[in-house]
């Protein structure tokens, strides 16, 4: 993997395409996290929308809507193929405090195993110290082996696993100090 061919970018109008071809590359009944706002199957709002929403977030305007501020982050190679997203929530409240977490994040399917999940969250890392937090709270579903090997790797540390009856899953919780 040569990092001069990849770069972490915020959404933008233009990568709709490459974002359409992103999400139609996972199974229709796989959760894609790291979208944020762009997560359709949640929001149900329109691509435009979603961008502006993400836009307004990052920077802590909510305008008429009640975002929770994040930053929302594709990896894209030199193609403008997403390659990878990843979403950090500024803060933690309701069931982000208990099992969802700081951070969510996914790779393209034909692109795993490349160290793109490292990157995205090394860069989040650093993102967090910024915003003035000491440590991190990522989750992963029990037995996404993976998942959990990625968080260890940089630096997780086990909490403990939560029962999530809305889901009908089970969520390990790991902390990462900055």
């Amino acid at each position: 993997m040569n990092n001069d061919e990849i770069q972490l970018i915020q959404p933008r109008l233009d990568m709709e395409h490459p974002f359409r071809d992103y999400i139609n590359a996972f199974t229709s009944d796989t959760h894609i996290a790291g979208l944020g706002y762009l997560d359709a199957r949640v929001h149900n709002i329109p691509f435009i929308s979603a961008i502006l929403q993400t836009q307004q977030a990052a920077t802590g305007q909510a305008g008429q809507h009640d975002l929770t501020p994040r930053t929302t982050l594709w990896l894209i190679n030199t193609q403008n193929q997403i390659l990878g997203s990843i979403d950090f929530r500024h803060n933690l409240n309701g069931t982000r405090a208990v099992w969802g977490g700081n951070i969510g994040f996914s790779v393209h399917p034909n692109h795993r195993r490349k160290g793109y999940a490292t990157i995205m969250l090394d860069h989040i890392k650093q993102c967090a110290k910024s915003h003035k937090l000491t440590r991190l709270l990522i989750t992963t579903d029990l037995g996404n082996i993976p998942s959990a090997n990625l968080i260890k790797n940089c630096g997780g540390k086990y909490d403990t696993t939560v029962n999530v009856p809305e889901r009908n899953l089970k969520v390990e919780r790991y902390w990462i100090n900055l």
